[in-house]
Parts: structure tokens; sequence; C-alpha cells
């Protein structure tokens, strides 16, 4: 995973439910994109935290 980013506008900040998209590290190709995901701003903040965890802990995940 390289990050998570939200994408928004004023009907997904009226209705908190934003465009969600997580892009991969290696190939900008495959990535994952969600649209009108409830709470995604929070999703997003809790991706990249999960992700600086991992990182700086040199975590194997299998």
């Amino acid at each position: 995973m390289d990050e998570a980013v939200y994408e928004t506008n004023f009907w997904s900040w009226l209705f908190q439910s934003y465009t969600v998209r997580v892009s991969q590290r290696y190939t900008q190709d495959i990535e994952i994109h969600a649209t009108g995901m409830a709470r995604g701003k929070d999703a997003v903040a809790a991706l990249n935290a999960r992700h600086q965890e991992l990182l700086g802990g040199s975590a194997i995940v299998v």
C-alpha cells in the first residue's frame, strides 16, 4: 500500500460519505476505489495510521 486518500465535494461533506482511493506502492495501475463510503474520512485516517505503524515497526504481515 502506498497511501489512502479521500476526495470531497459539497455533497460528500453534507452526507459524510466520501470517495476513498487506496493506491499501491509499486504499480499505479492497481488501486482500490470506493465511492459513497460512509465515514470514509475516518477509514482513510485509520488505514494511514496502521500503514505507518507497520512501516515503523518493520513488521511482516501474512
